[in-house]
């Protein structure tokens, strides 16, 4: 049972050299915000990290495509309209399109209207999120793996 912000001193005190585990550790996090009045901030941040998450599922899930990727592979190198996106694919226009508004969804491509012709091109800061993430692993990684070859030559017998 959770108090309310003017036992959050109180609440601190009880718990004191107590060790919480597993799903006890959450519901007294969760219990430490309201009684400590944080719940709207701890909201905002979830909320913040939830689109963050969104940003980056809809960007692999648009990427996960071999159709889609050589769309953005051709849009990398400038605009095109649908029907130049279609002619190397092996599938009708409306099934381009479809692709098209995974990819649009995503916010990896945009399109306007140009008269009877939609032309599409890349959103160069949509792929930056993505980018980041890869980033973030691929330095956690090397060091990673830094660490296994400094512990490889330290234990490599001596001749």
């Amino acid at each position: 049972m959770c108090v309310g912000p003017p036992l959050a001193k109180t609440l601190f005190q009880s718990i004191e050299g107590t060790t919480f585990s597993g799903n006890s550790r959450t519901k007294f996090f969760l219990c430490v915000l309201y009684a400590t009045g944080l719940t709207a901030l701890f909201g905002l941040i979830l909320n913040y990290m939830l689109n963050q998450s969104s940003v980056l599922d809809l960007a692999f899930h648009a990427l996960s495509d071999p159709s889609r990727r050589a769309m953005v592979e051709r849009l990398v190198h400038g605009p095109a309209s649908v029907s130049e996106l279609a002619k190397p694919l092996e599938m009708t226009l409306s099934a381009v399109v479809q692709h098209l508004s995974v990819l649009e969804a995503s916010g990896l491509v945009r399109s306007k209207k140009s008269g009877r012709v939609r032309i599409c091109s890349i959103e160069p800061k949509a792929l930056q999120a993505a980018e980041r993430w890869i980033a973030q692993r691929r330095h956690a990684w090397e060091r990673r793996l830094d660490r296994l070859d400094r512990y490889l030559a330290e234990s490599r017998p001596k001749e």
